[in-house]
């Protein structure tokens, strides 16, 4: 579970630190976001790990 979880963190941040990256035309400041964002969800995720585990990877495409 924590290695899904790792591997989910990362796809997460690369995948919004490269959009922010093109965004803002920053990738410094893109991958930050990226990261701080994948962090969040990673502990959000972590949160409701019990309750909501159905609802986790259906939002994403």
């Amino acid at each position: 579970m924590k290695q899904q979880s790792i591997l989910y963190f990362l796809i997460m941040s690369v995948g919004i630190g490269a959009a922010m990256s093109a965004a803002l035309h920053d990738t410094a400041v893109g991958m930050a976001i990226g990261f701080g964002v994948g962090i969040a969800f990673t502990y959000s995720d972590h949160a409701s790990c019990n309750s909501k585990k159905s609802n986790h990877g259906t939002e994403n495409k």
